[in-house]
């Protein structure tokens, strides 16, 4: 048989009852490495018998596990390479179909390649597909990283992802997927998998990730395809919704009794990781009672993945490295219309709570700090409306664009280098404190909100993401996400948890209210649609209804706290009706504020 010019990595350990049957399928590539794990039984021997590269593999805990290292390291013959589990097995026309692609040159980076499921000796042909990046160029492609302990103890990659950098293709002929272990096998290595999906929607659904696929439906086939699970998790009824998908639409019935039984066993595995994730929940609030009495929410630094200088490190690289300087000067310029007019609008917001019978000029010659800055958007804001502003951010190169933003626009701020956690000014320095979109970048969101109440001597004006249900919901659909793409956790402030701060802080008087608003890179495709004067008109007429309709809802949160000496000079000031009902409760509190905070 002529040999074909391609590598095959197949990472083991103790396969000898699959792998013979695996090599058999591959005596066409001219390239066969197996990389080991210390098997105990004759899995070596065997695949060498077979002329196999044979390497042994040992993890150390901490570096590249089998199939990364395998990647890395591996002085593969050809640059295409066909990974495989030691239980699959290529088709004749899969192999016929490989050997044309590699003789005319692909054209994509990876191809995800379907595979059949032999179950109880008979191949299911129909039901859910499923589909493995297996056929890559071996220089474009890694693994993803999930940054999971339990997770990580395994020392290969099971249910990470294969990423490459390009292009992805479907092939048509499919991957045989036989183990020759029996059920028990099957209902073991099912079990294992319930409890990594338990555990990565629990006790790790905030962990850094960054070495993930990013869940996006117009992204990549991957990318879409770790969307549509999100969009198939968060949805309620798991297990029925799994079998009348893959059974009855998809026609796993055509495969007879097997198809039965295996899609019911799929539906019982959805069940067992919904009843593992209410497992889980129970325990660690249990646990979190017990060692802190009264405790009602970590802080943010206790979340794994959030509140270490690593994390910070990766945001300022990424900020200098990944985020386009003249964007950054320039914004919102150059947006869409629309989305300049939502941009406006959450800021105008934040001063109409501020002082809602006040004008701009009525702020002229007050100081205000300006934290977490960044490119100085905020800075500009308010220095236009008459403030003497002072912008600080922890980033000297945001810092850097934000001055020469200042030289370019020809507007005037102090701008410094500063950690918004430990603000480095005394107490009382500035009139008022203001912050956009910028403590979600933080370790720890309260304390950033405790250092501006702090330093402020009137008021603080917060304008943040909101733990509302509508947000946790898009979360949940992959709309939006809880980690951004520098990596860090993305903090949405809790209206009840902040009274909290508030209050803990000696503030009596404050307002809060949310609104509908939403954008995002990927979004602005859309909002460009709405650049002509008309179809911006009905953009602001459907905005300011659903607003109204569902804000209170809303994902955008506005909170001012006052001091007293700034609600005490105003008595027709949300401040003083709120501190005319001094024993109201904080959802009290909420309401009226929301409610007396709108624009005159």
């Amino acid at each position: 048989m002529r040999k074909v010019p391609i590598s095959v990595l197949i990472p083991t350990r103790n396969e000898e009852a699959n792998i013979e049957k695996c090599l058999h399928s591959l005596d066409w590539a001219e390239d066969v490495w197996v990389v080991d794990s210390h098997s105990s039984d004759r899995t070596a021997e065997l695949a060498r018998a077979r002329g196999a590269h044979v390497v042994p593999f040992a993890w150390d805990g901490r570096g590249p596990r089998k199939k990364n290292w395998a990647l890395a390291h591996l002085p593969f013959r050809h640059p295409w390479l066909l990974l495989l589990d030691a239980d699959e097995e290529v088709t004749p026309e899969l192999r016929e179909e490989i050997t044309r692609l590699l003789a005319r040159g692909p054209d994509c980076a990876g191809y995800l390649i379907r595979y059949h499921y032999e179950f109880l000796g008979q191949r299911l042909r129909h039901g859910d597909p499923l589909w493995k990046m297996a056929l890559v160029e071996h220089r474009r492609a890694r693994f993803e990283h999930i940054r999971v302990p339990e997770v990580n103890r395994y020392d290969v990659e099971l249910h990470e992802w294969l990423c490459v950098d390009g292009p992805v293709g479907r092939l048509r002929a499919p991957l045989l997927h036989r183990d020759a272990e029996d059920l028990r096998h099957f209902f073991d290595r099912h079990n294992t998998y319930s409890d990594w999906e338990a555990l990565l929607r629990t006790r790790y659904a905030r962990r850094d990730r960054s070495g993930e696929v990013r869940p996006r439906l117009w992204g990549t086939p991957v990318e879409r395809r770790r969307w549509l699970k999100r969009l198939f998790l968060a949805a309620p009824g798991r297990p029925l919704l799994y079998f009348f998908y893959s059974y009855w639409l998809r026609g796993g019935f055509l495969d007879g009794r097997a198809g039965f039984h295996y899609n019911a066993l799929k539906a019982f595995y959805w069940y067992q990781v919904r009843l593992k994730e209410y497992e889980i929940r129970l325990r660690d609030r249990s646990a979190a009672q017990r060692q802190n009495p009264g405790l009602d929410e970590p802080s943010s630094a206790a979340m794994p993945g959030v509140g270490d200088c690593a994390a910070r490190d990766r945001q300022l690289q990424f900020y200098r490295e990944a985020v386009d300087a003249e964007e950054e000067i320039t914004r919102p310029r150059g947006y869409p219309r629309a989305v300049r007019y939502l941009l406006e609008f959450k800021l105008r917001r934040g001063l109409d709570l501020l002082w809602k019978t006040a004008s701009a000029d009525g702020f002229a010659s007050e100081t205000v700090l300006v934290v977490c800055c960044g490119s100085g958007m905020e800075s500009e804001f308010l220095a236009r409306r008459g403030f003497q502003v002072t912008g600080l951010d922890i980033s000297s190169e945001a810092i850097a664009r934000a001055h020469e933003r200042c030289r370019r626009y020809g507007f005037s701020c102090t701008l410094l280098v500063g950690d918004a956690e430990q603000l480095p000014f005394p107490d009382a320095s500035f009139d008022f404190v203001f912050v956009h979109d910028g403590l979600h970048h933080l370790s720890d969101a309260y304390r950033g909100v405790r250092e501006m109440l702090r330093v402020a001597r009137r008021a603080v004006v917060i304008a943040e993401p909101a733990d509302a249900a509508l947000t946790r919901l898009a979360v949940r659909l992959g709309i939006s996400g809880e980690y951004e793409e520098a990596g860090n956790f993305v903090y949405r402030l809790d209206p009840d948890r902040l009274a909290q701060i508030f209050a803990a802080a000696g503030v009596q008087r404050w307002a809060m209210r949310r609104d509908l608003v939403y954008y995002q890179p990927w979004t602005f495709r859309f909002y460009r649609w709405f650049d002509s004067t008309p179809m911006f008109r009905l953009f602001q007429i459907a905005f300011l209804a659903g607003n109204v309709l569902f804000g209170r809802w809303g994902n955008s949160l506005k909170a001012v706290a006052w001091k007293p000496e700034l609600a005490a000079s105003n008595p027709d000031s949300p401040a003083a009706e709120l501190a005319a009902e001094p024993e109201a409760s904080s959802a009290r509190r909420y309401a009226l504020a929301a409610r007396q905070g709108r624009p005159g």
